[in-house]
C-alpha cells in the first residue's frame, strides 16, 4: 500500500529537513510547490512517505503525485530482496526524461521532475499531440494521472533514439497512489493512439544486453518497496558507472554525488562495506553543506543585498565567494531567486574544486565538514 503525502506534510518537512526542499513556481495566476530532494540516502526514505517526494505537486493543498522512487536490485538493506513470483511487470528502462501529465483548471500542463518551465516540460508540451492532451484530461476526471518518458535524439543521455517521442510509462490514482496494471494501460494507450512502454518476459533481462538502460520490474503487489530497477552492464559501463572498492577515489565519489549517480554505485558494492559506508557519510556532509549554505546565501540576499560591490567586499574571503556573487547577479536580473537556483550554484562551485584533484578533494571534506 502507498503513502501519498498530503500538503501538510510536505510543507511541515520541507521546512524542517536538510533533504527535503519546495519549490514555487507560479503559472496562469497558479501557485504550483513542488517537493524534491537534494543529494539523499536511502535512510532519508525510511519513512515510505518519502519515496513519493520526487517531483510531487500540490495547487491548494490538491496533491499531483510523482513516479515514487525505485531503488536498483541490491541498492540498499531497503531492496535486498529479489522480487519473484507471477504478480510482476517487467518493463524496459527507457533512457530519456520523466513527464508528468497534470490537468489544471480546464488545461494541460507538462512537468518534468523538478519544473513545469524547464527545458524537458517545454519540449514535452510542443511535442504532446492532441491524443496524448486528451488523455491527461480524461485520466484526470478518473482521478488518475499519468507519467510518460521524454526520448528525443536532442535529450541524449546514453542510449540512442532517433525519432523524438513521448512514452506512456504508468498510470497512478491521485488519490491511493495506486498504478494501474500494464493490460489496462496498453488498452487505454491503443485506445489514444499513443506510444506506450512495452512488456517483457522475466527470462528477457540479461544485464549482458547492449544498447538499452536496463529494465523496471513493476509489482502488483502495490507496495513501494516491491519495485526495483535493473541496470544493463553496457550501459553502466558508457556512464562511467562500474567500480569497485579499489577504484573509488574521493574525487570520484564526491563528483557521482553531486551529478546524482551514486545509487547506481552503491548496488555493485557489498553490503556493509567500508566504501559504502563512506560514500553514505559523504553524502550526509555535503547534504548539510548545501543546506546550511543555502539558507546563509537566501539571508545574505534578503537582509544585506542592499549594493553588489559591499556584499563582494564584506565577503571577499569567504569560502562559498563564487556561488554567492552568482546567486547575487541572477537576483539582481531576475528580482528573485528560489533554494533550487542556489543549489545548482554551490553544487558547479563544488565541482570546480574536485577537478584539482584527488588530495584536493580529501582536503575539501575536512573544510565542508566544518560548516
Amino acid at each position: 500500500m502507498f503513502k501519498v503525502p498530503t500538503s501538510k506534510y510536505l510543507e511541515t518537512l520541507s521546512e524542517n529537513s536538510e533533504i527535503f526542499y519546495k519549490k514555487v513556481e507560479e503559472i496562469d495566476g497558479l501557485q504550483f510547490s513542488i517537493y524534491n530532494y537534494r543529494l539523499a540516502s536511502y535512510l532519508d526514505f525510511v519513512d515510505e512517505q518519502n519515496l513519493e517526494i520526487r517531483g510531487i505537486v500540490s495547487i491548494d493543498s490538491q496533491i499531483y503525485p510523482s513516479l515514487h522512487k525505485i531503488f536498483n536490485q541490491g541498492e540498499n538493506p531497503l531492496v535486498l530482496k529479489e522480487l519473484q513470483g507471477n504478480n510482476l511487470e517487467i518493463t524496459i528502462k527507457e533512457d530519456g526524461s520523466l513527464i508528468t501529465g497534470i490537468y489544471v483548471n480546464d488545461k494541460v500542463y507538462f512537468k518534468s521532475k523538478t519544473s513545469f518551465d524547464s527545458f524537458h516540460s517545454n519540449f514535452a508540451t510542443k511535442f504532446a499531440s492532441e491524443n496524448i492532451k486528451f488523455l491527461v484530461e480524461d485520466l484526470y476526471k478518473s482521478n488518475l494521472i499519468p507519467f510518460f518518458e521524454l526520448v528525443s535524439p536532442d535529450n541524449f543521455i546514453v542510449v540512442q533514439y532517433l525519432n523524438t517521442d513521448l512514452i506512456l510509462l504508468r498510470i497512478r490514482n491521485i488519490l491511493t497512489g495506486e498504478y494501474l496494471f500494464y493490460e489496462e494501460l496498453e488498452k487505454i494507450a491503443r485506445n489514444y493512439n499513443i506510444s506506450y512502454i512495452k512488456k517483457l518476459r522475466e527470462n528477457d533481462i540479461d544485464r549482458n544486453t547492449t544498447d538499452i538502460e536496463g529494465w523496471v520490474i513493476w509489482s502488483q503487489i502495490q507496495h513501494p518497496l516491491e519495485f526495483r530497477k535493473i541496470k544493463t552492464k553496457w550501459y553502466l559501463e558508457r556512464n562511467q558507472l562500474l567500480s569497485d572498492d579499489n577504484n573509488l577515489r574521493t574525487d570520484k565519489i564526491l563528483e557521482l554525488i553531486l551529478d546524482e549517480k551514486i545509487d547506481d554505485i552503491l548496488q555493485s558494492l557489498p553490503q556493509d562495506s567500508e566504501k559504502g559506508k563512506e560514500i553514505l557519510d559523504t553524502v550526509k556532509i555535503l547534504n548539510h553543506f548545501i543546506a546550511t549554505q543555502t539558507k546563509f546565501i537566501v539571508e545574505i540576499i534578503h537582509n544585506e543585498f542592499i549594493d553588489r560591490k559591499l556584499i563582494a567586499q564584506k565577503y571577499k574571503d569567504f569560502f562559498t565567494f563564487y556561488p554567492l556573487m552568482k546567486c547575487i547577479t541572477h537576483y539582481q536580473n531576475f528580482k528573485s531567486i528560489d533554494e533550487e537556483i542556489i543549489m545548482k550554484y554551490l553544487i558547479e562551485f563544488l565541482k570546480k574544486e574536485i577537478k584539482k584533484g584527488l588530495l584536493y578533494s580529501k582536503d575539501l571534506i575536512k573544510r565542508i565538514k566544518e560548516f
